[in-house]
């Protein structure tokens, strides 16, 4: 639609209301938009895991940033300068402090800010926009193929191998 409007807009001129491409900025309109909602929702939420969403995992609920802190080695753990010993205790426990969770949320608005980028790319080069939907193209299949194999083959092999055990256990003998 976007590369090719015109024709677009001409063969289905009651469908199709493009005429506002042609006014949109990318900076203003795409990044700085973006961008603005991002941290709309990053002030409330920063806040509202430094002083109550720490506490969620005695609570007996979880959080993304208790799950990845949990996963070993952290970038975040490494400028804090906690060693092994100290991340593992923190993971055991959920004890992480203010300063971890306002550097992993920098982190992820780091992150954020740089992927919108991408956006902006799209919107100006028709290869960019091109190869971001073949890649996402590629990533959908893989791991639609990964999880379908994992649900076909993975999640049931005990049960496969107690169904056929006597048929694998006959073919090995000699």
């Amino acid at each position: 639609l976007r590369w090719h409007a015109v024709k677009v807009a001409s063969t289905w001129p009651t469908f199709f209301h493009l005429d506002y491409f042609d006014s949109i900025e990318p900076w203003s309109d795409i990044y700085l938009k973006s961008v603005v909602a991002y941290w709309i929702w990053f002030v409330p939420f920063t806040l509202w895991m430094a002083t109550c969403g720490l506490k969620m995992p005695s609570k007996g609920l979880d959080t993304v940033f208790h799950s990845l802190m949990r996963k070993g080695s952290t970038p975040v753990a490494t400028l804090l300068g906690w060693s092994k010993e100290e991340q593992d205790q923190r993971a055991k426990k959920n004890d992480y402090t203010i300063p971890s969770v306002l550097i992993y949320m920098l982190m992820h608005a780091a992150a954020v800010c740089a992927s919108m980028l991408v956006a902006v790319a799209c919107w100006v080069s028709m290869y960019v926009h091109a190869f971001a939907c073949l890649a996402v193209a590629l990533s959908v299949i893989y791991h639609g193929s990964s999880r379908y194999s994992y649900y076909a083959l993975d999640n049931n092999i005990a049960a496969m191998r107690k169904e056929f055990s006597g048929v694998l256990e006959t073919e090995t003998e000699p």
